[in-house]
């Protein structure tokens, strides 16, 4: 269904996707929980096969995410860690990459965090270091040693926490 209404959507006039957008026609929720649950009943052919078909449209792709932002990261993310969990590292970056290239990140420090600890799980600590390092800028400053603190616990970044430039972004200041 959600292929469908995004097909009858992305069939109208370009002149009227703005419209479509603001009224949030283009949805993607559907997938989004579609890959949970395969995750969660470990079937993963389902959810790679959904995914690569998903991502297969980039301007889609770019009206999905301007209609529905926040569930449009949440699947970036969800598509890329089952792909993680699947051995399918160097496809998850990739992804990854050519995501951020067509649909750059929003200022949601959530969204930022997200995407670096997808890098840091692929061993991309370039990428990594320029996403922590936009995430601790958008952070209120008074919650900023608390999000250090948190990027010292969290597990997905252990593959590169003895990276010299791991330890700068965390000792860097913000204004």
């Amino acid at each position: 269904l959600e292929d469908q209404l995004n097909s009858h959507w992305h069939g109208r006039p370009q002149a009227e996707w703005p419209r479509h957008i603001k009224d949030t026609h283009f949805v993607c929720v559907g997938t989004l929980i579609w890959i949970a649950l395969w995750r969660t009943a470990e079937q993963p052919k389902e959810a790679l096969d959904r995914i690569q078909q998903f991502f297969s449209d980039g301007e889609l792709l770019g009206l999905l995410h301007s209609s529905d932002t926040r569930h449009m990261e949440e699947l970036i993310d969800s598509a890329c860690i089952a792909l993680i969990e699947t051995g399918r590292v160097e496809q998850a970056r990739d992804l990854l990459v050519q995501v951020m290239i067509s649909i750059p990140p929003t200022d949601n420090e959530q969204t930022h965090y997200n995407y670096a600890c997808i890098f840091a799980r692929c061993g991309d600590v370039e990428q990594v270091i320029g996403l922590l390092t936009t995430f601790l800028r958008l952070t209120e400053p008074d919650r900023r040693s608390r999000a250090r603190s948190r990027i010292k616990r969290d597990p997905d970044f252990d593959g590169i926490r003895e990276a010299a430039d791991f330890k700068k972004v965390l000792r860097k200041r913000f204004r």
